[in-house]
């Protein structure tokens, strides 16, 4: 996807990201960003204020261009509880894909219509307050 690969642009970190270098780099090595055929999932948890978005952001903006597709979804939990799973899955298509509009009838039809659509890609999503 060249697209996705030239209209990546970095996201909004912080004002003074003292020390966010290191714990970034700490995170993709977790990743192993560049490696072939495995799915990695790295969870970042702790109570609020502490730079948890932050840290996600700076990891995003460091390792993305290396995905074919790659999206960034914040507020996952007051955007499902106020629009519901189906309109995330909308805007997942529409940030990695380029969707214009997806509607799906349930949860499974857009859980089986993403797979389908990114079931080749190397992908980085990255879900922001779970």
């Amino acid at each position: 996807m060249v697209s996705s690969k030239i209209n990546h642009a970095a996201l909004p970190v912080a004002d003074y990201p003292v020390g966010l270098e290191s714990k970034a780099l700490a995170v993709r090595k977790l990743l192993e960003v560049g490696s072939d055929d495995y799915v990695h999932m790295v969870g970042i948890h702790g109570i609020g204020g502490i730079g948890k978005s932050t840290l996600a952001l700076a990891v995003y903006n460091l390792i993305a261009h290396h995905f074919d597709c790659s999206c960034f979804l914040q507020n996952v939990r007051q955007k499902s509880n106020k629009h519901g799973l189906q309109h995330l899955q909308s805007i997942l298509l529409r940030e990695m894909l380029g969707e214009k509009e997806a509607n799906f009838a349930s949860i499974e039809q857009g859980a089986s219509v993403i797979h389908h659509r990114l079931q080749r890609n190397k992908v980085i999503l990255i879900l922001d307050d779970v």
